[in-house]
């Protein structure tokens, strides 16, 4: 008969480290995995970066209204001088007298 042994390996339980009671490990271990032992100062530069661009494009984008604006404005107002020049010359120049051909 062949006696079978029993036995039984027990391993010290891993470290915890930050992780979940599911074995997920936390945000702040995932980013400084990602990012290295500065990431928070990494994080804040890129935000500063993107808040930085997106200030330059809102400026850029509000000069092009102002811009666009002004020139509608100005053309508008070209058109409208034009039309008051044209009225103010016609009645500057005499009307001829109405012709009686019923004489």
């Amino acid at each position: 008969m062949i006696e079978k042994t029993e036995w039984e390996i027990v391993d010290s339980p891993p470290p915890n480290n930050g992780s979940t009671a599911d074995g997920r490990k936390s945000f702040l271990q995932v980013m400084q995995n990602l990012l290295g032992p500065w990431w928070r100062w990494k994080v804040a530069g890129a935000t500063v970066i993107v808040v930085v661009a997106l200030a330059f494009f809102a400026a850029v984008i509000g000069m092009i209204i102002l811009i666009g604006t002004a020139t509608a404005v100005v053309g508008i107002g070209a058109s409208k001088l034009r039309q008051w020049g044209r009225q103010r010359g016609r009645a500057s120049t005499p009307v001829p007298a109405p012709r009686s051909d019923r004489m």
